[in-house]
């Protein structure tokens, strides 16, 4: 498949099962053409994607997946669509849809493939951004200028750091109210910043965010493992909002040097920034447009 930037789709098919597109939430027909190359039948496409639009690929060991040596004749082509038309229907990223698909067909196989299981989903949306600040200025003047050109971005913004949240409640004139009631699973509360989509404390939150990203990448079955979408602290809301965004601004300030207090030692300094490495590497990973920015 070859995509332009206005979703306009040009798609060569051979010996495989048909490209499935999800066009308004609904199956929609592709017409395609046919070509004899070097004596073999390549089908040929051409369709737009709309916004939330999908077009989805998979292998033939996805198609009558089973766990003997019988075919399941329940689980064609037709059924992949419906699945994946009803879950599309729940803001599922590409991503989410192929990890679905695939928990799916592992399922009818029993845990054990006897075909290569391989999906492909690609959906047409809007970029969405997502800010997050998780050091101060270095230089505490510029204090007041980095909170408020943070604040005047456009997405989302969630600032992360108990020390942090005070000095974005301070410059931005703001109350900050700490929400104890959603302390969850040993993360701490969160609070609540007039204009601030989402504010944490910081480490703790940062290294549950990463652990959930490191399940979702893992594509792990294990049932305790769903719980990463789960819950009302921060770790869980900061881990949807960036499975929701695709473009990611994080403001490190002198993450290295002072976002601890004097009182805190040299490897909490360190730990915090191998945790936002680590994140940032998570980001990367999972295909999101990442800008650092001190």
């Amino acid at each position: 498949m070859k995509i332009d930037f206005d979703g306009n789709v040009s798609a060569a098919e051979y010996d495989n099962p048909p490209l499935v597109l999800i066009k308004n939430g609904e199956i929609a027909d592709i017409k395609r053409s046919e070509r004899i190359i070097s004596g073999k039948k390549i089908k040929l496409s051409n369709f737009k994607l709309d916004k939330d639009d999908i077009v989805f690929a998979v292998s033939d060991g996805a198609i009558n997946a089973s766990e003997g040596l019988l075919l399941n004749m329940n689980w064609q082509l037709k059924d992949v669509a419906e699945y994946i038309k009803r879950i599309s229907k729940y803001d599922k990223s590409s991503k989410e849809i192929c990890k679905d698909v695939i928990d799916v067909v592992k399922g009818l196989y029993g845990g054990n493939a006897l075909d290569d299981v391989t999906c492909i989903a690609i959906k047409a949306i809007y970029p969405s951004y997502l800010n997050i600040l998780v050091g101060p200025p270095e230089d505490k003047s510029m204090d007041e200028k980095v909170v408020k050109s943070f604040a005047a971005t456009s997405g989302k913004k969630v600032v992360c750091g108990g020390t942090l949240s005070n000095i974005v409640s301070r410059e931005l004139n703001k109350d900050i109210d700490i929400l104890y009631e959603t302390a969850q699973d040993g993360i701490p509360p969160i609070s609540k910043i007039d204009g601030i989509d989402l504010v944490t404390e910081g480490i703790l939150t940062l290294q549950n965010v990463n652990y959930r990203l490191d399940c979702f990448l893992k594509n792990s079955l294990d049932v305790k493992k769903r719980s990463i979408y789960m819950g009302e602290n921060g770790a869980a809301k900061l881990f949807r909002m960036i499975l929701e965004s695709t473009n990611i601004n994080i403001y490190t300030g002198n993450l290295e040097n002072n976002c601890y207090g004097e009182g805190d030692s040299p490897f909490k300094k360190d730990e915090k920034q191998r945790t936002v490495n680590e994140l940032i590497s998570y980001l990367k990973k999972l295909g999101k447009i990442v800008t650092i920015i001190k």
